[in-house]
């Protein structure tokens, strides 16, 4: 896992570095090199490489507050950290993922704030980051906006940093990771969201780097609400500009180390850096989302996270135009000069009194919108119990009469079952009829047949009685008187 630092050197460098430009060495380019791995071989930027790179993309305006702002050629629909891109979880936590070309730069540095009439506008800064955003949770919903310039994380996460209410998108837990989160924005609930929600002030410390960095939720926390994996993305550094490429579980973004000025090179004299081409404001459209303004002493503070300013205050110098050595002697002020800082303090005054008279109006636009809100969503209360109560009454009719027809089903099965069993009785109780008919029937014929065996018993026993009583008569009857056979008889006859 691969730290960022802006630092190149220590004493050695130094000392060699300062040896070489005695002895008239030829510097060769600078290769920034975090930790173990050469990331690239570019110099460390100035913002004038902002303004060379970001100048084909937008226009550059020489604001009297801020110096030198962009705003970006992309429509009056656009927003920062919402059009043409998404949100990634990597090891500095939560990291905004620009499709633009030119978004390495605008979402990682520096601030953004809104004007009424060029709409949003980016002012530089020197620090990498992977979002300066203010994160809020609660109510079911995660929620992002951008910082506002002069805003450090320390600031941004007191209570009494205020953010108007159209800078907030707020998305479903499940949908924050989504390429296509802009469909779940539900703009008209941003005002009762963000009453149910609290700040996120978690941070990444980078040692190396010595940064800390808005890290927005934690893994477990989206794990935890989602109850789905969140897959974490090592951050590594490429060498050209362009939007990040994504290979495997590795994410390459150009993030070059960035000073308000290019050291110049021996008998060489400092250069103001400047966008070639810009357009000078007689005052600033800028306001912060507190409401107050900076005040405009002509110095320039760069960002970081101990407090310190995250803006970019340039001078009204024309590009490429060496600074002349200012004078010992110290010159008196004309009355036209007079004249002109009075009327710079009185033109700031108008400012402030506009600006506290917008702040006023909006607050009781917002307050008109809050009630309008609480009475359309009173009605819609008052529908959706209407609405609730008519359902639960139809779903209690539908639930009577289905029990109702349950009754009825199960009466007619009850009656259903007593028929058949009737039947089966009748069926048994016939089948048991025919059953003793016969086995009657068969004792009949039993007895039938005995009978007769009986009677023709007692026939033939009659028969032989009376053949027994009829036989000795017979004999006594037919038994003749013994006669003498003649001899010649007798000799027949015994032979």
């Amino acid at each position: 896992m691969k730290n960022f630092s802006n630092r190149t050197g220590g004493f050695i460098p130094a000392l060699i570095l300062a040896v070489m430009l005695m002895i008239g060495v030829g510097i060769p380019k600078t290769y920034a090199q975090y930790g173990d791995d050469q990331y690239g071989s570019y110099n460390d930027l100035s913002y004038q490489n902002f303004y060379d790179d970001l100048s084909p993309y937008g226009q550059w305006l020489n604001d009297p507050q801020y110096g030198y702002v962009w705003a970006p050629n992309v429509g009056r629909d656009f927003r920062p950290y919402y059009t043409n891109g998404y949100w990634m979880m990597t090891e500095y936590g939560n990291m905004w993922m620009s499709n633009y070309s030119w978004g390495w730069a605008p979402f990682h540095y520096g601030r953004w704030t809104l004007s009424s009439y060029y709409g949003w506008i980016w002012i530089p800064g020197n620090e990498w980051g992977p979002a300066w955003v203010s994160w809020r949770q609660g109510g079911g919903n995660y929620g992002w906006a951008p910082m506002g310039p002069g805003i450090s994380i320390n600031i941004s996460f007191g209570s009494g940093y205020y953010v108007p209410n159209s800078w907030w998108t707020f998305i479903p837990y499940g949908n924050i990771y989504a390429r296509n989160f802009q469909r779940y924005y539900s703009p008209r609930q941003t005002v009762n969201i963000i009453n149910n929600t609290t700040i996120i002030n978690n941070t990444y410390v980078d040692a190396r780097a010595r940064s800390t960095y808005v890290a927005g939720p934690r893994r477990t926390d989206v794990e935890a609400v989602t109850r789905q994996r969140v897959n974490v993305y090592d951050v590594n550094t490429r060498s050209r500009a362009g939007s990040p490429s994504i290979s495997g579980r590795t994410v390459s973004v150009y993030r070059p180390s960035v000073r308000e000025s290019a050291t110049p090179a021996r008998g060489q004299q400092q250069v103001t850096p400047a966008p070639r081409q810009f357009k000078t404001l007689d005052r600033s459209v800028v306001t912060t989302p507190g409401g107050a303004r900076q005040p405009d002493n002509g110095s320039r503070s760069n960002s970081n996270n101990n407090g310190r300013s995250g803006q970019v205050r340039e001078s009204g110098v024309q590009p490429n135009r060496q600074i002349q050595q200012p004078d010992a002697t110290p010159v008196r002020s004309s009355r036209q000069d007079q004249q002109n800082n009075t009327r710079i303090q009185q033109q700031q005054q108008q400012d402030v009194q506009r600006s506290q008279q917008l702040q006023q109006q909006r607050a009781q636009q917002e307050q008109q919108r809050n009630l309008q809100l609480q009475q359309q969503r009173t009605q819609q209360d008052q529908q959706r119990n209407l609405q609730l109560q008519q359902q639960r009454a139809q779903q209690q009719d539908m639930q009577r009469s289905q029990q109702l027809q349950q009754q009825r089903d199960q009466q007619q099965q009850q009656q259903r079952m007593q028929q058949q069993q009737d039947m089966q009785r009748n069926q048994q109780l016939q089948q048991q009829q025919r059953m003793q008919q016969q086995q009657m029937e068969q004792q009949r014929n039993q007895q039938m047949q005995m009978q007769r065996a009986q009677q023709q018993r007692d026939v033939q026993m009659q028969q032989q009685r009376s053949i027994q009583q009829a036989q000795p008569q017979r004999v006594e009857r037919s038994a003749p008187v013994e006669r003498s056979a003649p001899a010649g008889e007798r000799s027949i006859r015994g032979r």
